[in-house]
């Protein structure tokens, strides 16, 4: 057997051992899992890519209605100084 080291933050190396303690494993027999199957999928054994969802629902609408506004697709109201959205805000107009 070789030996590995690693480094690795101790507070994301606490919460690993604990999830894999729930699993049966302990860490070193998680990593060996891991390389075995980089061996058999000659490869990282899962895709690395951004999650499909990184944003909340409501975070990726307000993303989605800046682009749309960004590309006049929707128009907004624009102001050419701080001031002028103030009074406006200040105003029973809006």
């Amino acid at each position: 057997m070789a030996n590995f080291q690693m480094e690795i933050d101790p507070i994301l190396k606490a919460q690993v051992e604990e999830l894999y303690l729930g699993l049966g494993i302990t860490l070193p027999e998680a990593i060996n899992i891991f390389i075995h199957q980089s061996l058999l999928v000659r490869g990282i054994p899962f895709s690395v890519k951004y999650p499909d969802e990184i944003f909340n629902p409501e975070t990726e609408e307000a993303i989605k209605e800046a682009k749309d506004i960004s590309e006049g697709k929707i128009f907004a109201k624009s102001y050419k100084t701080a001031k002028e959205l103030f009074q406006e805000l200040d105003s029973e107009e809006c």
